[in-house]
């Protein structure tokens, strides 16, 4: 199995298998990695395209990152109302240096993909290339957590636009982190996001507030049953890589 390039980026079941693939693979393989912040990525170059995987949590160091969840403002935007997770930039910054050394002497088309921890440096990576004029075909996320807040959100928006898919499992809590009230523009999600449900096949586009709001009760529910360590236990499991893989396969 190959990506597909097409001149209209959007959404892409084939692309979305591969690149969940390239994710999972990526929390066992790397080509590059930063030793400080424990970042690594798994990078796959065919002749036609490049893909880049970010690494979700795997480590103690990686529970850190996730944990500082101070804002900053994103450098070189001119606005300093944009805001992003601390923890997540500082782990781009650390790898940047040696990504940049791969992909300075190429035009191919990027495709850019992670799950969790490598969902949000995934989209800070996709966001930042394209202000710098790489060739950024498709960014595809996985259980992505809120990465900065609606100006963040709205820079995203307006530098990848369709390129960007941002894929949820519907059971994921990860998804929904960190969930701070939108009145205080804290973290919100950019994009469109493409729900993979359990009991049914297919995906669906940007689900309405209805159907989220049916899902929010349905895992309140479900864990009104559930005993401290299974729901743990079981957030965990939805988290997990292998769901996005086998609903997308």
């Amino acid at each position: 199995m190959t990506l597909q390039i097409t001149s209209q980026p959007g959404w892409n079941a084939n692309n979305a298998h591969y690149l969940a693939v390239m994710s999972a693979l990526a929390y066992d393989q790397s080509t590059l990695a930063c030793a400080e912040t424990d970042t690594q990525v798994l990078i796959e170059e065919a002749p036609d395209y490049i893909a880049i995987a970010f690494r979700g949590t795997s480590s103690l160091r990686d529970f850190l990152t996730d944990a500082d969840c101070a804002r900053k403002t994103l450098p070189h935007t001119g606005d300093n109302k944009v805001k992003v997770h601390e923890g997540f930039f500082t782990a781009w910054e650390s790898i940047f240096g040696l990504l940049k050394k791969r992909l300075d002497f190429t035009a191919k088309p990027l495709f850019i993909t992670g799950h969790s921890l490598g969902g949000a440096l995934a989209l800070i990576c996709g966001v930042e290339l394209v202000q710098r004029n790489y060739n950024v075909h498709s960014v595809y996320t996985f259980g992505q957590p809120r990465v900065g807040n609606g100006a963040f959100a709205d820079l995203a928006a307006r530098r990848l636009g369709d390129r960007y898919q941002r894929v949820v499992y519907e059971n994921d809590l990860v998804a929904r982190i960190p969930h701070l009230p939108s009145l205080f523009d804290w973290y919100c999600h950019a994009g469109d996001e493409v729900l993979l449900k359990e009991c049914s096949y297919g995906a669906v586009l940007n689900p309405s507030f209805r159907q989220l709001l049916w899902l929010e009760l349905a895992s309140a529910w479900r864990a009104l049953f559930l005993k401290r360590g299974e729901i743990l236990e079981n957030a965990l499991e939805d988290h997990h890589i292998h769901n996005y893989v086998r609903r997308l396969k």
